[in-house]
């Protein structure tokens, strides 16, 4: 299963084997469904865990879309996150920028390299909302090259 962050939802992918393996089609997909509830349950802590979303969100909008490779997820909250963005010319930095970020607890991150640069773009509701921020890590989401979500793998 591979999992996006959107700028205001998250979206899920899972592959026609993932979805049958835990019992998900999209014809069946919905509320009352126990491989539904089974699989949101377990995907809704995980994605709490790696704080995508708050623990206090209350009403999510699920939204399933079937595609060619499988099923197409996205999750939204009532609940805003905030973003940061730390940019640093030397990749052993990025240890350093982590650890920063560990005042915000476990905000979701990807590292990116843009512009002879990189760029750790940083996402939790314990963030402070900050339009610019939310608009440079746009743009080097638009322009950048994609490295990784786990950043804990390779400090």
């Amino acid at each position: 299963m591979q999992i996006y962050k959107g700028s205001e939802r998250i979206y899920l992918e899972l592959t026609e084997r993932e979805a049958k393996e835990a019992g998900l089609d999209y014809s069946s997909f919905g509320r009352g469904n126990k491989p539904t509830e089974r699989f949101l349950s377990a995907v809704i802590e995980l994605l709490r865990n790696k704080e995508l979303l708050d623990r206090k969100s209350g009403k999510l909008d699920i939204e399933v879309a079937e595609t060619d490779n499988g099923l197409s997820v996205s999750i939204s909250s009532s609940i805003r996150v905030g973003t940061e963005v730390m940019i640093f010319s030397d990749p052993t930095d990025i240890s350093q920028a982590a650890s920063i970020l560990g005042k915000y607890g476990k905000p979701y991150t990807e590292l990116w390299k843009f512009s002879g640069g990189y760029a750790i773009i940083a996402e939790s509701p314990r963030i402070d909302r900050q339009p610019q921020k939310k608009i440079q890590a746009a743009k080097i989401r638009e322009y950048g090259s994609f490295l990784t979500d786990s950043l804990s793998e390779i400090i």
